[in-house]
Parts: structure tokens; sequence; C-alpha cells
């Protein structure tokens, strides 16, 4: 067979492309790993530029061998990635692991939820003073789970007013409490 010789610019298209691949690998185990990491966290994540890893975000996605989603927040744009086959849960329901919310007590055999702010829900397992100046709490028994979770179904007043279908959110949990913030918008 003949040997075909390339010249110093196929070269460089060729070892350009194999550096590629090779970033495109890393990026599909992170991200596999790590579901919704931001474009700029797997830069840091692989010690490459933020554009080299959009570049690489592109070709996978235009690959589909991941999928993206933008969220609009108040500093700009965040595109985050992850798996093809992600499934994204519905915010209809809020999980509160054991680890953060201490169900033994007499609270929590009762949920509360606050409308705390436009951006701001708030979830407790009895009436909050400071809260009930905010808003009147809807009040629902909650799902406990085998793992000892708890499952809080938010209703469709709430679900529809802060748009959640639309909306990244963030829960945090203080003092036995839950508070689900909305971070920024799907776009």
């Amino acid at each position: 067979m003949k040997k075909v010789k390339l010249t110093p610019q196929q070269l460089g298209v060729l070892a350009r492309k194999n550096m590629a691949d090779r970033l495109d690998k890393r990026l599909l185990v992170f991200v596999n790993e790590n579901p919704g990491l931001s474009v700029y966290d797997l830069s840091k994540k692989v010690k490459r530029h933020p554009s080299t890893i959009h570049s690489a975000v592109s070709r996978l996605s235009f690959q589909h061998l991941v999928a993206t989603r933008t969220v609009l927040r108040k500093e700009g744009k965040i595109k985050r990635v992850y798996p093809p086959s992600f499934k994204f849960g519905s915010l209809h329901e809020v999980v509160l692991p054991k680890q953060a919310i201490r169900i033994g007590n007499p609270t929590w055999q009762q949920a509360y939820i606050y409308k705390l702010s436009a951006e701001s829900i708030g979830f407790a397992g009895e009436r909050v003073p400071d809260w009930d100046e905010r808003s009147e709490p809807i009040v629902q028994a909650p799902e406990h789970s085998d793992d000892g979770s708890m499952r809080v179904h938010l209703p469709d007043e709430i679900y529809n007013f802060y748009d959640l279908d639309r909306k990244e959110t963030l829960l945090a949990y203080i003092n036995n409490k839950a508070i689900l913030t909305v971070t920024g918008s799907i776009e």
C-alpha cells in the first residue's frame, strides 16, 4: 500500500482534530458524572479556556452527544450541559431529603408552603410567624418516602405563579425549613 505524505497544513489539521477528540471524550465523562455543569465549570475542571469548551459543547450538541440548557440570570447567560438522556425533574414536587429536614418531631406532619417573594417559596413543618406576615400558607400533608425524605406537591396556584416550567431553582435549608429560590429563566 502506498503511504500518502501529508502536507504540514494537513498534519496541523489532523493534530487539532485529535486534540478536539480527546477533549470531547474528557468532557463527556464529566457531563455524565455531573449533569448540569456550566460551560465555565467544565472549563475549570479540564483547565481549558471557556471559549474552547463552548466550541466543544457545540460540537457535542450537534452530534446529539450532550443536551444543553441556557439559563438567563441577572448577571448574564449560563449554558448548562447534560447527558442527552437526562430527565429534568418536575418542580410540581419538591423533595426534602432526610439529611436536611428533621421530621421525627411533631413538625412536618403538615407542610406549610409560603409565597415569600417573587423569587422565593418557603417550606416549613409548622407556621412561621415571620413568614405569616408575608403570606397565608397553603397547608398540605407531605408524602414521606421509605428513604426518610419527604415530598411536597406544589399546588398549581404556586407552580403557575412562579412559572416553574421555565425557571431554574435552588433549594436551600435552614433551621428545619426549606427555601426554593428562582435563580434564572430557561431560554
